[in-house]
């Protein structure tokens, strides 16, 4: 049997080719729509965010962000570009974002405008650059590059939290981004 590999890169890649203009994302907090083709774009600005904060598969980006449309921009440019994605809820008391950075030792923090400045201080207090966005749909904090981002590994990372048995945190690490077939 021949096994074939498929990514998600060239399957996002060919769904935004096939339906440019088909909605990808309706995101009901500002009321708007993003279409395939939008949203590659804000998968290519997300990837060149991340590159250019040093984030890879080992040091990953780490964010206390709500479910919203930024959130699933960040995570897909991750697992599109071989990046790490370790999130947090943006409740997380500062205790949970010290001991969960300790475990993955996350490049840059992605935080929203409503998370407490004591986080942010503790955060920075590790060493770990923050960036405060706008839940607004806008994207203004993302760079409009001139070229795509270089790719990292085939595919990303997912850093997941557990405390197992013994009530520390620690991260499981899942690479979600690569599927195999066999037919």
């Amino acid at each position: 049997m021949t096994e074939l590999r498929r990514s998600f890169r060239a399957d996002f890649r060919q769904s935004a080719r096939l339906g440019p203009d088909r909605p990808a994302l309706i995101d009901e907090r500002n009321g708007g729509v993003v279409t395939y083709d939008q949203l590659l774009a804000l998968i290519e600005r997300a990837g060149t965010f991340l590159e250019e904060a040093d984030v890879d598969a080992e040091r990953p980006v780490m964010t206390l962000l709500p479910n919203s449309v930024e959130a699933l921009v960040l995570f897909l440019g991750a697992m599109f570009w071989g990046r790490g994605y370790a999130p947090l809820t943006a409740e997380a008391t500062a205790e949970e974002v010290r001991r969960w950075a300790s475990v993955v030792k996350p490049a840059v923090c992605i935080v929203t405008e409503q998370v407490p400045e004591n986080i942010t201080h503790a955060i920075q207090y590790l060493g770990i650059p923050v960036v405060r966005i706008s839940l607004d749909s806008t994207f203004e904090w993302l760079p409009r590059p001139d070229r795509p981002p270089a790719s990292g590994q085939d595919s990303g990372r997912l850093y997941l939290t557990t405390s197992g048995s013994t009530g520390d945190p620690q991260a499981e690490r899942k690479s979600i981004c690569e599927t195999s077939i066999v037919p």
